[in-house]
């Protein structure tokens, strides 16, 4: 049988390789740490808040500043950007051109 050491300890040959012997109530401690840990972390999560209740209820919210663009009053008083195809801007004022063929001045 081949020697790698020139000595036959097992825990200098162990030193040498850089390697200890592990006890084995090491192991079985930390074992034992990490379930404590898991189970309780379980059992304080399971019990320290409380149920939930899921609503189904639909809650309308209106920011401030919001403008109905369907409503009545919207439609008599504000001109909708998003039917404005052109425009043609001078030194006096700015023309709007709708999607329907109709369209808007502003004086300066």
């Amino acid at each position: 049988m081949r020697k790698y050491f020139e000595h036959d300890n097992v825990n200098e040959s162990l030193k040498y390789i850089g390697a200890s012997k592990r006890k084995p109530g090491k192991k079985i401690a930390y074992i034992v740490v990490a379930t404590a840990l898991t189970l309780s972390a379980f059992f304080v999560g399971k019990t320290c808040f409380s149920k939930t209740e899921i609503r189904t209820e639909t809650v309308e919210i209106v920011p401030n500043g919001y403008v109905d663009t369907g409503s009545e009053e919207f439609l008599n008083n504000y001109v909708d950007m998003r039917r404005v195809v052109d425009f043609t801007a001078s030194e006096n004022g700015l023309q709007l051109y709708m999607s329907d063929g109709s369209g808007y001045y502003w004086e300066k």
